[in-house]
């Protein structure tokens, strides 16, 4: 369990660095939306123990961070050109 965990919290850092980097155009960011996904499923399905419950709840969480992420970037972009 504890590598998933860590192996969860590194797949993070790297989507915060890849949104980082487009972090001015977020049309890639939209148009490459489904693709992360299909990542994020892939990997909680390798990752985790042959249980849906398990599967559901890392990609869930990974989706959560990545939807917030871009959230926090959008406000972010919009209140420094404010």
């Amino acid at each position: 369990m504890h590598h998933l965990s860590n192996s969860i919290f590194q797949i993070t850092i790297l989507f915060f660095v890849f949104i980082d980097l487009f972090k001015t155009n977020l049309l890639i960011i939209k148009k490459l939306r489904k693709v992360a996904y299909f990542f994020f499923f892939l990997f909680s399905t390798i990752s985790t123990p042959p249980e849906i419950l398990y599967q559901l709840i890392v990609s869930i969480c990974m989706i959560m961070i990545y939807e917030i992420r871009i959230l926090y970037t959008v406000l972010k972009i919009e209140l420094v050109n404010f």
